[in-house]
């Protein structure tokens, strides 16, 4: 592989329309073998050509910019529908992968926060407390509690 260990294979298109290999840092192992294998490549494809080989954020094309086939989700990883998948420029593709990993930080926080707030619930109400108390209700004396306390590491 060239780059040695710790890289993966992207494809992308040069300025004159032909995919090209493109290495670039290894995100894990199944990642790489996937992104280098026949299934993807015609994924990739297709998406290119449904995007009509343009930036679906910016509009470069093919011709000023690099384009490169964007997972929105990993949630179908190797089994991605169309829409999963998109054609952006690397600037594009550099803002949307930040901007995926806020989302998905910000659901592991509110995943976190309603874990925290059920066990704190269920001490404060008993272990059905949601059969009997409003959960609005519960999360807002909940936040109370974690306010009187001056904690806001959640």
């Amino acid at each position: 592989m060239p780059g040695g260990i710790g890289m993966i294979l992207k494809y992308t298109l040069d300025l004159l329309g032909n995919l090209v290999e493109v290495w670039e840092p290894e995100q894990s192992d199944e990642y790489s073998a996937y992104i280098a294998s026949a299934k993807w490549k015609i994924k990739a494809r297709a998406a290119l050509a449904r995007a009509d080989h343009k930036c679906q954020k910016c509009g470069r094309t093919k011709w000023s910019s690099r384009l490169e086939v964007h997972h929105k989700t990993y949630e179908r990883f190797k089994n991605e529908h169309p829409e999963d998948l998109e054609v952006l420029c690397v600037e594009c593709h550099a803002k949307a992968d930040e901007q995926r990993r806020t989302v998905v930080a910000v659901k592991k926080q509110r995943k976190v926060f309603s874990a925290r707030m059920n066990g704190w619930a269920r001490k404060v109400y008993g272990e059905n407390w949601n059969d009997r108390i409003d959960a609005d209700t519960v999360r807002e004396r909940f936040e109370d509690w974690l306010s009187e306390r001056d904690f806001d590491g959640l």
